[in-house]
């Protein structure tokens, strides 16, 4: 069905969508208050909200509400995402520069990773998903197209996909799903939540490659000054290559010709120390490439020659087993 907000799926969209609705309902006491009540914007014991005031990209924001609660003056600060993430040190900034305020929102229509749920605990956010907005705007009883249009879309381009990807993934080995960023985040997600608190070098990221297609990659430990004074990472990345989605343990370093050949023999020494680790835990892996000068392969395995549930029962262990052994290896 041809859907307004499907065609336009931007952060900015949300943002236009938010003000309208409120503005819409405002007058409505038993509406707004439904609305903000499941937004977590007021309490049970709320009688009256008034004097809703919204404006849209304050000081780089997303939304503010200003209002009152039984006269009592409120703010809330709104951070929207569609699919796009945190970036820089913009919910600690924005706290900065709005302090004291009631609430603070982090509402992302896609799936919440776990580095957002970290970060914004981290910060004092609240995250609200795209069944929390679908509970909200399902609270409102008039009728209206573009309401009926927006829950569609949020039900039909967020809420079912997430479903299918938590529900299905693992327990059916759909590993074809992994062509989706939010997929390959439920992966490197569970093995993020098992071993937080590892080291200071975990790190996550999700980026897309030139064409599109997405990965994700999560750094678990790493060496300082292993060249000179250039440091040497290792990390988990799913990607894609010949067709087929994969898993991959990287070594990376950022050398010129002066360490080539030492970084070479590292890597030689990573894969002999490694690769019994993957056969322990009965992954089935295929040779790695010896392409790349900063960043190659220690051990692949392709997602079709594996069971996910295999893969998600023992990333964790496997991990640690990883990180020891390297902290353990004489290098060069």
């Amino acid at each position: 069905m041809n859907n307004l907000f499907s065609l336009s799926p931007k952060e900015l969209t949300t943002d236009g969508f938010l003000r309208w609705l409120i503005y819409e309902i405002e007058s409505n006491q038993d509406l707004i208050t439904a609305f903000f009540l499941r937004l977590g914007l007021c309490t049970d014991s709320t009688k009256v909200i008034s004097n809703v005031k919204v404006s849209a990209q304050e000081q780089k924001t997303d939304l503010i509400i200003r209002y009152d609660v039984d006269s009592v003056p409120h703010q809330a600060l709104f951070e929207n995402k569609t699919y796009s993430t945190i970036h820089s040190d913009q919910l600690a900034r924005y706290r900065t520069t709005f302090p004291d305020f009631n609430y603070y929102k982090y509402l992302k229509l896609a799936r919440v990773n776990y580095d957002e749920k970290r970060l914004t605990k981290i910060h004092g956010y609240d995250v609200l998903t795209s069944s929390d907005l679908f509970d909200a705007i399902d609270s409102i009883t008039f009728k209206s197209e573009i309401l009926s249009q927006y829950k569609r879309f949020l039900v039909n381009d967020f809420i079912e996909p997430i479903n299918k990807i938590e529900t299905t993934l693992v327990s059916e080995n759909k590993y074809e799903l992994l062509s989706s960023r939010q997929a390959q985040h439920c992966i490197i997600d569970q093995l993020y939540g098992e071993i937080d608190g590892l080291n200071d070098e975990l790190y996550f990221k999700s980026y897309s490659n030139i064409g599109g297609t997405p990965w994700t990659q999560l750094n678990i430990c790493s060496r300082e000054c292993a060249y000179g004074d250039i440091s040497e990472y290792l990390f988990w990345r799913i990607d894609k290559k010949s067709g087929n989605y994969y898993l991959r343990l990287n070594q990376y370093a950022d050398v010129d010709s002066t360490y080539k050949a030492t970084k070479g023999g590292n890597l030689s020494q990573l894969r002999a120390a490694i690769e019994p680790l993957f056969i322990k835990y009965d992954f089935c892996i295929s040779p790695p490439s010896n392409r790349g000068q900063k960043e190659s392969e220690v051990c692949i395995l392709f997602f079709k020659d594996n069971n996910l549930k295999t893969i998600t029962n023992n990333l964790a262990h496997l991990t640690l087993d990883i990180v020891e052994k390297y902290k353990c290896l004489v290098f060069e």
